[in-house]
């Protein structure tokens, strides 16, 4: 009976340790998470400015590159303006020196008056092959002969008032060589077609008596 109480004692003291031994472990862990909170909201208020400075960062750095962006676009913008400025200057340039042009290569160029064409002249000619065609009674030469002239000055200059040779020495419709002697027709020789037929015409009259021997000789060698 003594051991049997003894023994009973025993595992009473046992059990108590065992309870001990819980009851102190519970408290160390029920401490240990009452702090682990406050250590969390301690780390994070470490970390939080430093989220902040980068945060501020990315915003400088977007606000950087929309700026710049913007400034390509404005300098695209203004250098596409410029092109078209430019192009539509050209192309305002370009109609006016058609529009010269074609005043001059209608006959309609300040410089020598000229008679009406006839209507033979009319039906079968245009431009400045129209004011020669009219032009050539003056010269004693019947319309006819522009079956030789046409074809002529086709070759010389094709009728461009403003035509030259590769070397710069002819000029205008009939190609006077030196282009100066033009002038002796009128002061408007450099642009008006019907001061540059009538040096041509006489030049022919003088040298040849008709265009059509001076179309003859034009094609065995070339020139007149």
């Amino acid at each position: 009976m003594n051991r049997i109480v003894v023994r009973g004692s025993s595992v009473v003291v046992r059990s108590f340790a065992v309870a001990v031994l819980m009851l102190g472990v519970g408290a160390a862990y029920f401490a240990g998470s009452m702090k682990q909170p406050e250590q969390i909201t301690a780390v994070s208020q470490q970390t939080r400015p430093v989220d902040d400075d980068r945060a501020d960062q990315a915003g400088a750095l977007a606000d950087a590159k929309r700026a710049g962006t913007t400034a390509q676009v404005q300098a695209q913008v203004q250098a596409a303006a410029a092109a078209d400025a430019k192009a539509a200057a050209a192309r305002a340039a370009a109609a006016k020196a058609s529009r010269s042009q074609a005043r001059t290569d209608d006959g309609t160029g300040a410089g020598l008056s000229v008679p009406p064409p006839s209507v033979d002249c009319i039906k079968n000619y245009s431009g400045n092959r129209r004011i020669a065609c009219g032009m050539l009674p003056q010269w004693g030469f019947s319309t006819g002969e522009m079956t030789c002239l046409s074809p002529m000055w086709d070759k010389e200059s094709g009728w461009s008032t403003h035509a030259t040779n590769s070397a710069g020495t002819a000029w205008g419709i009939p190609q006077a060589v030196p282009k100066d002697r033009l002038a002796e027709a009128g002061p408007g020789w450099r642009d008006d077609p019907a001061t540059q037929i009538k040096w041509g015409l006489d030049y022919i009259k003088k040298r040849y008596s008709t265009p059509c021997k001076a179309w003859a000789i034009w094609q065995t060698r070339g020139w007149y």
